[in-house]
């Protein structure tokens, strides 16, 4: 029983099934209604804050990316000076990028 409301909400949504499955006249009293303007205007206020989150989940996303997507083009920068002479061992460049790599994980 819904305390605040001082009625059974499952008792009343069963028989507002019973008289709509039946496509009878629908009655219902103050108290459900109310109930249900204030379940309208919580999903309403529910669904604006999913879009917020969702906006704000995307852009932490978009930062990581772009921050990681810097960290890359600097390495391919430091790489393109090492070979840019012949004395550049392959070996240093692995471990560069190797170092790279295990920090992004």
């Amino acid at each position: 029983m819904n305390k605040r409301m001082d009625f059974d909400v499952e008792r009343e949504m069963k028989h507002l099934k019973r008289i709509v499955d039946k496509d009878s006249y629908l009655t219902i009293s103050s108290r459900f209604m109310k109930y249900l303007i204030e379940q309208a205007e919580r999903v309403h206020e529910l669904e604006k804050r999913l879009k917020i989150y969702q906006k704000r989940s995307w852009f932490e996303d978009y930062e990581k990316v772009a921050k990681q997507n810097k960290r890359y083009r600097e390495l391919l920068e430091k790489i393109k000076e090492m070979t840019r002479y012949d004395d550049c061992q392959e070996a240093e460049i692995y471990d560069l990028v190797s170092d790279e790599l295990e920090g992004s994980e």
